[in-house]
This record gives C-alpha cells, structure tokens and sequence, in this order.
C-alpha cells in the first residue's frame, strides 16, 4: 500500500528503465523479475519465510540478475517452492511493469 501512495517510485525510477533495457533480450522477463525480487520488500515472501530469510532471497535473486543463468534460475524456483516461498508481490510489480511499459510505449 506504501509504494501506490508513494507513486511507485521503484517502478518508474527502477523496474521500468530497466525492463525497457532487457525486454529484447529472450529472458527479459526473468531478469526484469529477478531485478524486483533483489529490490521489493516482498510481503509475500515475509509473511511465508520471514524477514531475515526473505533478505536472503533479495540477495540471491540480486546476485543472478547480475550473472544470469537459466539452470541457476531453475534451481532457485525449484528450492522456494519445496520451501513453500512465492514472490507474489514481485509477480505482481512484474505485470504492473510490463502494462505501464505497454501504455507508455
């Protein structure tokens, strides 16, 4: 609720430059996530892992959005979901990003 009251900041200064910077690219949209996850305070992800687990998850996604990998990707879904951890939030800001993109462009 903070963010749509502060305009979404991270979304327009953050998310959206860099999404219109990988949308090309064949996993734009797995970097453009991965770029929220290592960024959003995913309420998501702390209601379901707890805050300290889910800084640990901001800063796994952060360092695979630096040196993405698919495989590396893959392990990494396939871990959260046999720990019972969704990024719903980033999800969300994800389509919020790309509908804006798709307004704007």
């Amino acid at each position: 609720m903070q963010m749509a009251k502060d305009g979404y900041k991270e979304l327009f200064e953050d998310w959206l430059p860099y999404y219109a910077g990988v949308k090309a690219d064949a996993y734009g949209l797995q970097k453009t996530l991965l770029r929220i996850m290592a960024t959003l305070d995913d309420t998501c992800v702390i209601h379901r892992a707890g805050y300290a687990r889910a800084q640990e998850i901001k800063a796994e996604a952060s360092a695979l959005a630096e040196h993405f990998d698919m495989d590396k990707l893959k392990a990494m879904c396939e871990r959260y979901a046999a720990e019972g951890i969704s990024p719903g939030g980033a999800a969300d800001m994800l389509a919020l990003t790309i509908l804006i993109d798709s307004i704007l462009n």
